[in-house]
């Protein structure tokens, strides 16, 4: 079964096929390593969703903003990481 990210990045990448996702490493065993860095190579803003383990709740940011946005499951976290890329 697959995790709720994996659904994220799916559905994102059907709908803008030139995205670009990155898990970030983890330094630590320690860290919690659930950071995927989202990003369109046109655009400037870079989008970060983090969950322990990929499922949701999410915490939502973007450099574009001061706003973070805790999201429940797989179709909001899709609807507000869209918004806040374009």
């Amino acid at each position: 079964m697959s995790r709720d990210i994996d659904q994220i990045i799916e559905r994102l990448t059907a709908g803008f096929p030139h995205i670009h996702v990155r898990r970030l490493p983890v330094p630590h065993l320690t860290d919690d390593g659930g950071l995927w860095l989202l990003a369109l190579p046109d655009r400037g803003t870079q989008v970060q969703v983090g969950s322990g383990d990929g499922n949701g709740p999410f915490l939502i940011e973007s450099d574009h903003g001061q706003s973070s946005f805790h999201v429940p499951n797989v179709s909001q976290a899709v609807s507000i990481i869209r918004t806040l890329l374009l």
